[in-house]
């Protein structure tokens, strides 16, 4: 009995661990920040590319609604 609930346990953790560390990549990509520090982990990406494609997502979807 004691083994089953220790299994729960991590599970639960295990689950609930990988849960936030998705959640977190997710903010920080929707962030649009240019340079992202998390953890040690560092990386900077290039806002402008990202920008121009959002504008011509928004123009395709202003275009389909309007026909």
């Amino acid at each position: 009995m004691e083994s089953c609930c220790s299994e729960t346990f991590w599970s639960l953790v295990i689950t609930t661990l990988a849960g936030i560390c998705i959640l977190s990549v997710r903010m920080m990509y929707k962030s649009k920040c240019r340079k992202v520090n998390c953890c040690g982990v560092e990386f900077e990406r290039d806002l402008e590319i990202e920008l121009q494609e959002d504008i011509k997502e928004i123009e395709n979807k202003i275009q389909h609604s309007s026909i």
